[in-house]
């Protein structure tokens, strides 16, 4: 299974907004300049999390973005399957012998996905900060 750059980027838009703790609309070029997002593709891609639920836009110069829901509510598998499609399956053509294999890996990728969830992303990312503030030395 290949993520593409559009849902890896979807993905860093998401963490950016989750990680809003003041509850106030991000705008695009923050986000863009904060996740290193290319600004017209984020344009596309903030549309695509509109329409899928995952976020709300505000206009005018107070306006920008913010989740619509909690992060702990947002699973990879959907976010996944909203801007991509259904995740892809690595299931070979019929004629396989050992198609059950494939079949397995596609139900633990997806169990797995669908158990990550935008805050388990945002913890992590969290840990990593932490991690490196106090591993740093002169």
């Amino acid at each position: 299974m290949l993520i593409s750059l559009k849902c890896d980027y979807a993905i860093r838009a998401l963490m950016e907004l989750g990680s809003n703790k003041d509850n106030v609309p991000i705008q695009k070029k923050e986000i863009a300049a904060t996740r290193d997002i290319p600004g017209p593709f984020l344009d596309h891609i903030l549309s695509d999390l509109r329409r899928s639920g995952f976020i709300n836009s505000f206009r005018g110069p107070k306006g920008g973005h913010l989740l619509a829901k909690s992060p702990n509510k947002i699973n990879l598998l959907e976010v996944i399957n909203n801007i991509e499609g259904e995740v892809a399956s690595l299931e070979p053509d019929d004629s396989c012998c050992h198609k059950w294999v494939w079949e397995e890996l596609d139900n633990l990728i997806a169990n797995k996905l669908s158990a990550v969830y935008l805050s388990d992303l945002l913890d992590r990312e969290e840990q990593d900060r932490s991690s490196d503030i106090s591993n740093y030395s002169i």
